[in-house]
């Protein structure tokens, strides 16, 4: 009787940790990492699941520091790594401040 038992529970769990490991493998490789991040609109938006959206408009200042852009919220910073940007992104986020014509602060590197 317990012999019997085992098997299936063993046998059951089996199956749960697979298709929980096949549904792990879906939900990462679901998410194009090759986009880190978006702005339409003036929403900025991480690429991953539960990124929430920030209205870029509303900011009051950015920072610019070592290649790094900081948007400066009434609640929150939002940062932009430069590393993970190409040039043509980078003039895109410029163009985006100066349209928006949100002030910028560049602090220099020592």
């Amino acid at each position: 009787m317990f012999g019997v038992v085992d098997v299936v529970y063993i046998n059951s769990m089996g199956w749960f940790y697979m298709g929980l490991g096949v549904f792990h493998y879906a939900l990462y490789y679901s998410i194009d990492y090759t986009i880190y991040a978006t702005i339409e609109n003036g929403m900025y938006k991480q690429n991953n699941w539960f990124a929430s959206k920030t209205n870029l408009t509303k900011a009051k200042y950015v920072k610019k520091f070592a290649g790094d852009i900081t948007f400066v919220l009434h609640n929150k910073e939002v940062r932009i790594g430069s590393q993970m940007l190409n040039q043509e992104s980078i003039d895109a986020v410029d163009q985006f401040i100066q349209q928006n014509e949100i002030p910028c602060e560049i602090i220099p590197v020592r």
